[in-house]
C-alpha cells in the first residue's frame, strides 16, 4: 500500500511552517537579531503562488528573489509642527479688597494705684490716642508677705481702658493690711481700622 502526497499538502505545510517560524522570532523565540531580519526567497514564476522558502545559505537561489524580513526600514519624515500660539485669555475681575488689619501695636505705660493700705482697690489704664485695647494684665507688690492680695477683675471697661481690682484677702491684722500694697494696670492696645 502506497500513500501520495498532494502538493497543495506541501504548500499548506510550508506556509504554515513558515508562519510558524516568523511568530517564534517575533516574539523572542528564533536566532535573529531584530534589526537585521532574515532572508526568505519567493520563486520568480508564479510568484503570487504565496510560496517563501527561508534561506539557510543567506542567499536565495537563481529562480528566486529575496525578501528581507523583520529588518527596520528608514525612517519617516518628520511629522507637520502645530499652529501657532493662540491668542491670550482676558484677564479676570480683580478681587475684593480685604478687611483692614490691625496696626500700632503698643503695651501702654503702667498705671500704678498709691500705697494702700486699706482692704481693696481699682487701677485703670488708658490707650492713648485713638487706639483700642487688645488685652492688659495687671502687677502686686507687697511690703509685707504676710499680706495676701489677689486681683479679683481684671477686663476691658471699655474699647479703650484697661481695669483692674485687687483685694486684700488675709493678714495679721483682718480687714487691715500689716504694710502697704498697690496694684499696676497694664494694657495691650493698637489701631484697629473699622
Amino acid at each position: 500500500m502506497s500513500f501520495g502526497v498532494s502538493p497543495r499538502m506541501v504548500k499548506l505545510a510550508t506556509v504554515i511552517a513558515l508562519v510558524s517560524v516568523i511568530g517564534a522570532i517575533a516574539l523572542g523565540g528564533g536566532t535573529a537579531p531584530a534589526q537585521t531580519g532574515f532572508l526568505a526567497c519567493v520563486k520568480t514564476t508564479k510568484p503570487g503562488k504565496g510560496l517563501l522558502r527561508m534561506s539557510g545559505s543567506g542567499s536565495c537561489r537563481a529562480n528566486e528573489r529575496g525578501i528581507r524580513i523583520n529588518q527596520t526600514g528608514p525612517q519617516g519624515p518628520a511629522g507637520t509642527p502645530g499652529g501657532p500660539q493662540g491668542p491670550q485669555g482676558i484677564q479676570g475681575p480683580m478681587g475684593n479688597p480685604g478687611t483692614p488689619g490691625v496696626s500700632g501695636y503698643a503695651i501702654t505705660t503702667p498705671a500704678t494705684s498709691p500705697a494702700q493700705s486699706d482692704a481693696t482697690e481699682t487701677q485703670d489704664v488708658t490707650c492713648p490716642g485713638s487706639k483700642t485695647v487688645l488685652g492688659g494684665g495687671y502687677q502686686i507688690a507687697r511690703t509685707d508677705s504676710s499680706d495676701k492680695v489677689v486681683a479679683t477683675e481684671s477686663y476691658p471697661l471699655s474699647s479703650s481702658t484697661w481695669r483692674v481690682t485687687a483685694e486684700l484677702i488675709s493678714s495679721t491684722t483682718p480687714g487691715t493690711p500689716t504694710g502697704t500694697w498697690t496694684v499696676t494696670a497694664i494694657a495691650t492696645c493698637a489701631t484697629v481700622s473699622a
